[in-house]
Parts: structure tokens; sequence; C-alpha cells
């Protein structure tokens, strides 16, 4: 079959084609409405589960807001984070007490002597930050007793110089007064830098806290906005982008299924009207209008030989002529049917690249029941040309 006889079909078939499409068109493009609204309906009855979940997120981040500010504004984190910790600038005093050397010891790291001399004070420290920067230690073997003192400038050292000299003043008194009096010389005082791991443990501490809140509030916020993306997914649109694309879909499919319905009936039309349905259908029609209908049904050209209508149907066209006249000419050599009858079909151009076409036709003749015998032998004929006889309508 070529593209006119194609075509041909395609113009007697365009309500079948237009319904076919709009219909794969409508059905796609519903189906998706539907299964958008299904999946929709389905995923809202999660809406109060994510917004819970939402909520609880947004207060855990909160509190943990909170306690990155209290850190920040923790007194003790704030003594700390400026320092350098590697590089503090360092006094180091060494006294010789000739006597009761831990005693002095004892007495001068007691935690309130620190403490008292640290509340006379006017350092902008925490008490637990000072206590890292001021150091005491003994040595009885050497009759010595040294002072460590770290600050990060000379403001700080001095201060915490002073702290430290009235926590050892307080030793002196309180010996003194218990043990009696000892001798105290100054062996050496210097100033230089260096580290302080008490220090520098601390601010570790802050550090690896802060990093770990940090680090717990960027989960939640990836939680949070994979929440709210699946929140705004959460929605239905009636015409969405989605189902014009399946709509679009749809009518290709239905373009393609609309061809296929057509050579479909094409092909099985010879079980439209049978030829072994010859006797069965002799009474089939009675009339030119009833011609009309069938060939308004049928895929394959209906002929009329001499029915009430003189009008032909066919692929215009002027090629192969001749064999529609060996066609002919077999005919009226080899029936004693009254061919003139025939002669408006081989005689015309059209009828002829129906004939080429289609490789068959539907045969419409008008006789009486006695002139059955006549029309066999014509489908005889045809079939020895190799011309299929997808059906015959006797019209008495």
């Amino acid at each position: 079959m070529d593209l006119s006889t194609l075509l041909k079909y395609s113009r007697k078939n365009l309500k079948l084609i237009v319904v076919v499409v709009l219909c794969c068109a409508l059905l796609a493009g519903g189906v998706k409405m539907l299964t958008d609204y299904v999946t929709y309906s389905k995923d809202s009855q999660t809406i109060p589960q994510l917004q819970a979940k939402l909520d609880s997120l947004e207060a855990q981040k909160n509190a943990l807001h909170s306690d990155i500010d209290k850190i920040d504004n923790n007194e003790e984190y704030i003594s700390v984070k400026d320092m350098n910790a590697s590089r503090l600038l360092k006094y180091t005093a060494v006294y010789y007490i000739d006597r009761n050397v831990d005693m002095y010891n004892t007495v001068i790291n007691d935690i309130n002597v620190i403490e008292k001399a640290y509340s006379n004070s006017n350092i902008e420290l925490s008490f637990n930050v000072v206590d890292m920067l001021i150091d005491f230690t003994a040595n009885s073997s050497y009759r010595s007793l040294t002072i460590h003192v770290s600050a990060k400038n000379e403001e700080q050292l001095s201060k915490l110089k002073d702290i430290a000299e009235q926590c050892f003043s307080h030793a002196k008194d309180t010996i003194r007064i218990t043990l009696g009096s000892s001798t105290i010389h100054l062996l050496s005082e210097n100033e230089s830098f260096a580290s302080n791991s008490a220090i520098a443990n601390l601010q570790k501490s802050y550090t690896d806290r802060i990093s770990t809140i940090n680090t717990s509030i960027g989960e939640i916020d990836t939680q949070i906005t994979e929440t709210n993306d699946t929140l705004s997914k959460i929605q239905f649109t009636l015409f969405s982008k989605d189902v014009f694309q399946y709509t679009l879909l749809g009518l290709i499919l239905g373009v393609f299924l609309a061809y296929v319905f057509i050579l479909g009936r094409l092909y099985l039309s010879p079980k439209f009207l049978g030829i072994e349905q010859l006797m069965a259908k002799i009474s089939l029609l009675a009339s030119g209008k009833d011609i009309e209908k069938l060939e308004k049904a049928c895929v394959v050209p209906v002929i009329y030989a001499c029915g009430k209508t003189e009008e032909h149907i066919g692929v215009l066209s002027s090629g192969n002529i001749s064999h529609a006249k060996r066609i002919f000419s077999s005919l009226k050599e080899q029936t004693e049917y009254n061919l003139m009858h025939l002669e408006n079909i081989f005689n015309s151009s059209d009828i002829a690249k129906t004939l080429l076409d289609c490789k068959g036709i539907i045969l419409v003749e008008k006789c009486n029941v006695s002139r059955v015998k006549d029309i066999e032998k014509i489908i005889n004929i045809c079939k020895n040309n190799n011309i299929t006889i997808y059906g015959i309508i006797i019209i008495e």
C-alpha cells in the first residue's frame, strides 16, 4: 500500500482518527491527573507529622544556638578565647626558704588563699583561668619555692603577679604565726615566653564543644531543608507541566493507534463480508443509500457496477490503465455475464489505480438471485488475475 492509498483511508476514517487521538490524549492526561491526585492525597496525610518534625527540629536548633550564646557569654571562655596558649608571657620567681618549705607550699596552694587574693583584685578573668595562670611549686631538697605566672600581655601579667604575691604574703604570715619566722631570699626572677597546657586544653574543650554544636546545627539545617522540600512537593496542580507532557504523549500514541486500527480494518476487511457469506447475504441491501452506508463503513474501495449512483470511489490516478483493460478482456472472454454493466469499472483510471493499490475490490452488482453463478464466475476470474474480492453485495 502506498502513501496515497493510506491518505485516502485516513480521510475516510477521519472521525475514527479524531476520536482515538482525543481519547488517548484525554486518557493519558486524565490518568496523570488521577495519579497526581492519589499521590497528593496519600502524601497530604503526612503533613501533620512533617510539620511536627519541623517544629521539633527548629526547637533543637534554637536550643543549640542558645548553647552557643551561653558559651560566648561565659566568663571563662571570654577570658581564654583571645589567648595564644602556645606563646604566653611568663614570669618566674625563685625564693630560698630555710625551713618549712613543704608547709609554705601547702598554704600557698590552698584554693581559699588564691580565691581570697582573686576577690581582692580587679582582674577581668574568671577565677578558674586565674588558677591556671598562677602556679606554685616547691622543692624541699633545695629549700626553694617557685612562683609561675602566665599572661597574654604586660598589663595582665602585672595583675596576676599581684595576686601571686598576695598568696605568698599570706603564706608567710600564716607560718610565722604558727611556726615562727623563716629566712626568705629571692634567688632569681625573669620573664619569658612559654606555653600553658592547661589554657590550651581549656581552649580546645570550648572549640570542640562549639564545633560539635555547629555540626549538629548543620545537620539539623539539612533535615529542615529536606523536610521543607518534602512539604513543598506535597501539592496538587490540575494542569501541571507533567499533565501536558502526558497529554502530548497521548496524542502521539493516539495517532499511532488510529493508524493501527485503520490498517487492521483494511487487512481484516475480507471478514467484513466474506466470499463464503455470499448466499447468506443475498438480500442484504436494497437501495443505493445502503450501498453508500456500506462504503462509509468499509476501508477498501466500494465499486458501483450498476448501482443507483454514477460516481466512482477510488484514488484518482491515470496510471496502470492497461492492467485494468487486461482484466476486462479476461472477464469478457471467460464469462457469460453481461459485461456491459461492468464497463464503467474498467474504463475508469481511478478504479484501475484502486485495483493496483489494494489488490482487491468490493464488487457491487444489481441482479437477480438466479444470476449468482455468473457473479461466481467473475470471482474466479478475479482470483486467477490476483485480484482479491473482499466482498460481494448483490442487490435484487
